[in-house]
């Protein structure tokens, strides 16, 4: 078996992230979630489905 070695740019999107302070909502539906555990709550997403998610800290 052969491998082909790309650019990352070449086979995903790198975005920097958002601050989950821009979709808090103490009483939202969806759980945000930081190295300790859910850290608040809000109504809409920071990121579409199907996006892998790399931690900046913890």
């Amino acid at each position: 078996m052969s491998w082909e070695f790309k650019l990352w740019e070449e086979v995903l999107t790198i975005k920097n992230g958002r601050n989950q302070s821009k979709v808090k909502d103490e009483n939202g539906a969806y759980p945000i979630y930081g190295s300790g555990g859910i850290m608040g709550r809000a109504n809409d997403y920071l990121c579409e489905a199907g996006a892998t998610i790399i931690g900046r800290k913890g």
